[in-house]
């Protein structure tokens, strides 16, 4: 271990866990993912993340709007070939969580993604609100059954991009139909 948890600061050590944890997410699935893999990484002590998060639940919890905002500010691309190494990890940490807490996103007052995708298709295509969340949702769930589960719909890694482009397509053709 490169340095000594013991004698750096409480926010040194957690920023040091966050970044770290984050960046082991883009290769490993959460539920592979150990807390001495993390701490390791972090070079701290695999106790200091329970000291400091609570435990691996908890650690994933404050990370996934973190998480969540990198996707959000980059809003949806012109086209879409695959789910990016920072989309998967957003996803397989979603799915984690629900599983692990299945009252954590009943309970959520606020969906980072939906919320962004939402007010996306709101400002680009000029739809409702409720249109807007709508297909918002239908984008979430392209994505997350594209990362989890492709072949329960027998979704070809090329099909993808054409998903996405009809996903496009909807909201320009609801745009030219929605009352203004």
């Amino acid at each position: 271990m490169g340095t000594n948890s013991k004698y750096e600061t409480r926010e040194v050590v957690r920023a040091r866990i966050i970044e770290s944890t984050l960046q082991l997410l883009l290769d490993q699935s959460p539920a592979d993912l150990t807390l001495r893999q993390i701490a390791q990484h972090a070079k701290c002590h695999h106790p200091d993340i329970a000291t400091y998060f609570g435990g691996k639940l908890d650690l994933y919890k404050e990370l996934l709007p973190m998480v969540a905002e990198v996707i959000a500010t980059r809003g949806l691309p012109p086209t879409f070939a695959k789910p990016s190494a920072e989309l998967v990890r957003l996803v397989r940490l979603t799915a984690w969580l629900d599983e692990q807490d299945p009252d954590y996103f009943r309970n959520a007052s606020e969906r980072v993604i939906r919320d962004a995708l939402t007010n996306i298709y709101i400002q680009r295509f000029n739809l409702p609100n409720d249109v807007a969340q709508l297909l918002g949702q239908r984008l979430m769930a392209l994505v997350l059954t594209a990362v989890l589960h492709p072949g329960s719909i027998g979704l070809q890694e090329q099909q993808f991009s054409e998903h996405f482009a009809l996903e496009i397509k909807i909201a320009q053709l609801l745009a030219r139909n929605a009352p203004i």
